[in-house]
């Protein structure tokens, strides 16, 4: 499941226009400060799934991810669960986006209100 996250994340994070290592680039990290998962239904060896990640919730330095992951052959809804994190600097430090990106913290917003 934690590899669904972070890839279902991953693509989320390119709907910003920018991808992690872009991130990384800038001297920003989005670490991972908790998880919350609700396994539903059993996935079977070579089943495929299907990822759908949201921003559930952004404020400039906390940003939460909602995930399904749901087989696709059939649409039932295998795993649920969110990932919350917050914006740092490469030491770890809590930063504002909204104040130190402000383009990427109008990206995100708009894409979180979307939703």
């Amino acid at each position: 499941c934690r590899n669904w996250f972070e890839v279902g994340r991953t693509e989320c994070i390119r709907e910003f226009g920018i991808s992690y290592s872009g991130i990384e680039e800038k001297g920003f990290l989005l670490p991972v400060i908790g998880v919350n998962v609700s396994y539903k239904v059993s996935a079977k060896y070579e089943d495929v799934v299907q990822i759908i990640t949201r921003v559930s919730s952004y404020n400039g330095l906390r940003l939460n991810f909602h995930y399904e992951v749901r087989r696709k052959e059939d649409n039932v809804l295998l795993v649920e669960g969110e990932t919350k994190h917050c914006w740092t600097t490469k030491e770890m430090k809590p930063v504002s986006l909204k104040k130190h990106w402000p383009e990427l913290h109008e990206t995100i917003k708009k894409l979180a209100k979307e939703d």
